[in-house]
């Protein structure tokens, strides 16, 4: 159980015929469930000089709830970021996939990145088997975009902030394509799955387009049912 939960199952603020919680309760709860509060905050030895014991620990105690609400929802300073939304520069990202391919045996490694519509583009060939891995900036950019609305208070416009969520997402998928890679690779590499397995959709067929175009244009696969 987390400082969250134990506050909103033991605290009470009310007036009249309502409870309010104690300093010593609320302390004892906090304390047991987040050790890092300094002892300095809520010691219960005063200096005659400075604040009294009960000011300490209303301080303590009232900076930990200003970060949690009790409704179960997290404050905005305590939002978790979006995966991979720190990322500087694909470069790196794409130098990491040649060397996990390479040390696998796959050549022919090649990157590409498509502006007009928006994704980035693996290819490499494994033996007598080419794979070509694509993933989409938009979607990433979609999200990114729930997670940081524009405001009229952004000193930038609506579109400038569409255009940087698309920008994020075209940083943020090497990345994404690097970590998968590898998970893939080393699934193959401990017996998990054979190497078709891994990556079949993505493999391409004689006509040059991926397994998973044929499945879908051919509609091979039932479309999910709506919920």
């Amino acid at each position: 159980m987390d400082v969250m939960l134990s506050i909103k199952e033991n605290f009470y603020v009310g007036s009249g015929n309502g409870k309010k919680m104690t300093f010593n309760r609320l302390e004892n709860i906090l304390r047991s469930k987040s050790p890092r509060i300094p002892t300095s905050l809520t010691s219960s030895t005063g200096n005659a000089s400075g604040p009294s014991p009960e000011a300490r620990r209303s301080s303590a105690c009232s900076a930990i709830l200003a970060r949690v609400n009790l409704t179960g929802e997290p404050q905005k300073g305590m939002m978790m970021s979006l995966p991979y939304e720190k990322a500087t520069s694909g470069d790196k990202a794409y130098q990491d996939i040649q060397k996990i391919l390479s040390s696998f045996g796959c050549d022919e490694f090649g990157m590409l990145t498509n502006s007009t519509e928006g994704y980035s583009l693996i290819h490499f060939r494994q033996r007598d088997r080419i794979v070509q891995l694509r993933a989409s900036w938009k979607g990433y950019a979609s999200v990114w975009l729930k997670k940081n609305p524009w405001n009229h208070r952004m000193k930038r416009s609506r579109d400038s902030h569409a255009e940087l969520a698309l920008l994020k997402g075209k940083v943020a998928a090497p990345s994404i394509l690097r970590d998968w890679v590898k998970a893939q690779v080393t699934a193959i590499e401990c017996g998990l799955m054979p190497f078709e397995e891994a990556f079949m959709p993505q493999m391409l067929l004689p006509d040059g387009s991926r397994l998973i175009e044929a499945v879908r244009n051919n509609y091979l696969l039932e479309a999910p049912k709506e919920l």
